[in-house]
């Protein structure tokens, strides 16, 4: 009888063990505001796309099996944990050591573990991004000898994992594009237009597939645009210079879209305008603890009036764009962490947060109490991130640096194409939210952080392999 090999069952037995840990950590899934609302939507079947809908219909299958938060939980965290097992593999490490360090080390740094519990649509997000590029990765080593169900498979795993990816995060696309490119990249082995027109098409087929699925599943539309438009006309008005009477004419025209107070001046909003959440303008008062009760201004429900506030925020944007920039900029600054604020939930380990009253009641007696762990763990976590630990602004400017030393360096060509799709992607991801982030929430900028931290775990770990090995050629004998 053939003895199976520690490498053969090492990873897998680490990734298992990984994940039941994670799950013994975060039991039962801590959910807020969001994810209760997406639960009760799966739960009724009637779906909207204030989220993506396709989470919702997921964990409708969910339930069937599993109920509650844990259910979706196991889900994100088989993803990551699966996912991850299959990346290390493409990796080429010295040892198996070396995987194993690299596959835990990469869930369980601190600003990527300290969400990783939460039900939400960027983890779930991330764990397809993560089993796309462990695919596109494997894409890599295709040859010849490579039998066509093996090709199938992978490429149809890869592609479906990106159009997960964009369907879960509207604004995914950014990922997909770079994983497309590296799937491209690895199926024509040259940097090209060809490479470049495979990437972008499947980049597209990801995308367009998303969209189409999003749009089949929702029944309810909650015109989560016109929230935004809302959100940049005001905060560009803000900013204009006052003195030119294109501002008071544009604001008229807000004013008899979107107010819903007889008539309220750009000085209100400007008192309640923040630019950490749009619901600063549409929902007053909002806390844990608060419902909120409605604000001056709130996008219409009609056609007609989301087609207008379209047209005003193009019109805005354009006679304005220096205060535009200036709003998303101020919206970004508070994202990234680049200002003295605190960030907005760097670390989630409370079973249910920031859900309103009547909300959190339809889920009574299903959201579980906070362990005397899950409150030691968020009290650490929380220090590590006042310290700064979890700054996107960090892993934004090291992300950059890196992705310079990856493509003007000596670096390992076989990891040279890997670094650049994390780093690419991770940045373009980030770029996208200077134009559509509604608010400062820390989860955004998730998969920034998990793809500039990866790449410096493997960077780090292959060097310190290396250095014995090369203290021992310099010193033996000739």
């Amino acid at each position: 009888m053939n003895r199976i090999s520690h490498s053969q069952w090492g990873l897998p037995a680490g990734s298992l063990l990984l994940l039941l840990g994670l799950l013994a950590v975060y039991h039962p899934g801590f959910m807020t505001n969001d994810s209760v609302a997406q639960l009760l939507e799966a739960r009724s079947g009637i779906f909207s796309d204030g989220h993506p809908p396709f989470m919702a219909w997921m964990w409708r299958g969910i339930e069937f099996f599993v109920t509650g938060a844990f259910g979706m939980l196991l889900v994100q965290l088989s993803l990551v944990c699966g996912g991850s097992l299959l990346l290390v593999q493409e990796i080429p490490f010295s040892s198996m050591r070396q995987r194993l360090f690299a596959m835990a080390a990469s869930v369980l740094w601190p600003p990527v573990f300290s969400i990783l519990g939460a039900i939400w649509k960027d983890n779930l997000m991330l764990g397809f991004a993560i089993v796309a590029l462990a695919l596109a990765a494997r894409i890599q080593r295709f040859d010849a000898a490579t039998p066509a169900a093996v090709r199938i498979a992978t490429w149809s795993g890869a592609v479906g994992c990106l159009i997960a990816v964009c369907a879960v995060r509207y604004n995914g696309v950014g990922i997909a594009l770079s994983i497309s490119l590296f799937a491209a990249f690895g199926a024509l082995r040259a940097i090209g237009p060809r490479t470049l027109v495979l990437g972008f098409a499947i980049a597209a087929v990801a995308a367009g597939g998303a969209q189409l699925l999003n749009r089949k599943l929702a029944a309810v539309q909650s015109n989560v645009i016109g929230n935004l438009a809302l959100f940049d006309v005001v905060g560009t008005l803000i900013h204009a210079e006052r003195s030119d009477p294109r501002v008071s004419s544009r604001f008229d025209e807000l004013r008899r879209i979107a107010a819903r107070d007889a008539n309220p001046t750009l000085q209100d909003l400007e008192v309640l305008y923040s630019p950490r959440n749009l619901m600063s303008l549409t929902l007053q008062g909002f806390s844990v603890n608060q419902a909120g009760r409605p604000g001056p201004v709130a996008p219409p429900g009609d056609a007609d009036g989301i087609a207008a506030l379209r047209a005003l925020w193009f019109r805005v944007v354009t006679e304005f764009p220096s205060a535009y920039l200036v709003h998303r900029s101020r919206v970004f600054g508070e994202l990234i962490g680049a200002t003295q604020r605190e960030l907005s939930s760097p670390s989630n380990f409370v079973p249910v947060n920031l859900v309103p009253p009547g909300l959190g009641e339809k889920l009574e007696g299903e959201l579980g109490r906070q362990s005397e762990l899950q409150k030691i763990l968020q009290w650490r976590l929380q220090m590590l991130a006042n310290l700064g630990m979890h700054r996107p602004v960090v892993y934004l400017v090291l992300g950059l640096a890196l992705l310079v030393w990856a493509v003007c360096s000596r670096v390992d060509a076989r990891l040279r194409p890997l670094y650049v799709t994390l780093l690419g992607g991770g940045l373009l991801h980030e770029a996208i939210l200077f134009l559509v982030a509604p608010a400062c929430d820390y989860r955004y900028s998730n998969y920034l952080v998990y793809s500039v931290s990866l790449v410096v775990i493997v960077a780090a770990t292959r060097a310190l392999a290396e250095r014995p090995a090369q203290g021992h050629r310099a010193g033996s004998p000739r």
